[in-house]
């Protein structure tokens, strides 16, 4: 599987899931399709302004293959994210530890993401199900985090 995301600062909020896709080459097309719709200016980018961090879009929207993956079928239409927020000195830091195809898998995620706290910063898990092959908004009011 493979994941885009949005790198935003930790000053602003924490780093944006923008879809799932079981190959690269639909993870390459999302990705330039998200980036030309805010260079073409059908769309006004809400992150633009960033708190000590310069937008780039070719730099900032990534696409990650090294995320562990754990019983995810083959035919699988979703899967389950485990990320982890730790926030300390005004940032929120976004790390995401595995995709997971069951609930048993998540929670084994879940519990060795735990493993990695180091107790000096508020942290918390998220367990997010999203549909493989689906655009994910990068709407503020949808991507910004409580307070862990």
């Amino acid at each position: 599987m493979y994941i885009l995301k949005r790198i935003l600062s930790a000053y602003t909020a924490p780093d944006i899931l923008l879809g799932i896709y079981r190959t690269v080459e639909d993870a390459r097309e999302a990705r330039r399709a998200y980036i030309s719709s805010y260079h073409d200016g059908r769309r006004e980018d809400p992150w633009e302004k960033q708190g000590y961090h310069k937008v780039a879009l070719e730099e900032d929207v990534v696409i990650l293959d090294t995320i562990p993956e754990f019983d995810i079928p083959p035919d699988a239409g979703k899967v389950m994210v485990i990320s982890s927020y730790s926030e300390g000195f005004g940032q929120v830091v976004r790390k995401i530890h595995a995709l997971c195809g069951s609930e048993k898998a998540a929670r084994g995620a879940t519990d060795e993401a735990r493993k990695e706290f180091i107790g000096g910063f508020p942290e918390a898990i998220e367990i997010e199900t999203i549909e493989i092959g689906k655009a994910l908004s990068d709407d503020k009011k949808l991507n910004t985090r409580p307070h862990v």
